[in-house]
């Protein structure tokens, strides 16, 4: 075998190790596998995926970059803790990112693909829990798909990395799921109209919603500590 040959094939072999271990680590933290604050122990990691250190690595400086695990030199990697300055942050630009993507998707959105979120909404009805959450994300994320905005929906995408983190300390609560199904419904009803400021104001009024609603819960969890 050639030289150059071997050297893409151990190139790509790499980048598949390292999307590996982004992936593993990226769902152990947000199904809650490993917990907020806890240390991330690099052997084992190596152990459990059956990979070397340099592609955990790799993967821990990605995840890094999304707020998902904080790099503390001399100590080691850590879950990231859901800071409240980082709580407020995202919701800022959660709120920027998604009145601007329904905005556009009001004006640009099929009737197959108004169909497809309606029917994420009738799912969501019989759901709670986790299973909720994420179909509320699946439903935020679409609808971002939908503005027909690729950068603008790839932002999305990655901001819901440390929402994920933050919703799964919220996801047992049946008044937020209830609270939130009726958000959306009220959003699609707009959408379904064509009225983009109506679609904008219901979308700021869900996430305002939801940011008051991890205020409290920040509040009421540092109290108790």
């Amino acid at each position: 075998m050639k030289p150059f040959v071997q050297e893409d094939k151990m190139a790509k072999q790499t980048a598949s190790k390292k999307q590996l271990a982004y992936d593993s680590i990226k769902e152990m933290i947000l199904n809650g596998e490993l917990k907020t604050g806890e240390p991330i122990i690099e052997r084992k990691l190596c152990e459990s995926l059956g990979i070397s250190r340099t592609p955990i690595r790799a993967a821990f400086a990605e995840l890094s970059k999304e707020g998902l695990v904080d790099i503390v030199e001399g100590r080691g990697v850590f879950v990231s803790k859901i800071r409240f300055e980082d709580m407020i942050e995202v919701y800022d630009i959660r709120e920027a990112l998604e009145c601007m993507s329904i905005s556009l998707m009001t004006d640009r959105i099929t009737s197959e693909e108004l169909a497809h979120l309606e029917e994420i909404v009738e799912r969501m009805k019989s759901l709670t829990g986790s299973k909720f959450m994420a179909l509320d994300m699946e439903l935020h994320t679409t609808m971002a798909l939908y503005s027909k905005n690729k950068r603008l929906a790839q932002n999305v995408a990655t901001i819901y990395s440390p929402i994920r983190l933050m919703a799964a300390t919220a996801q047992n609560d049946p008044v937020l799921c209830a609270t939130a199904l009726k958000e959306h419904q009220e959003i699609l009803q707009a959408v379904t109209d064509h009225d983009v400021e109506a679609a904008v104001d219901a979308m700021r009024r869900h996430i305002h919603s939801v940011k008051e609603y991890h205020i409290k819960k920040y509040f009421l969890f540092s109290s108790s500590q």
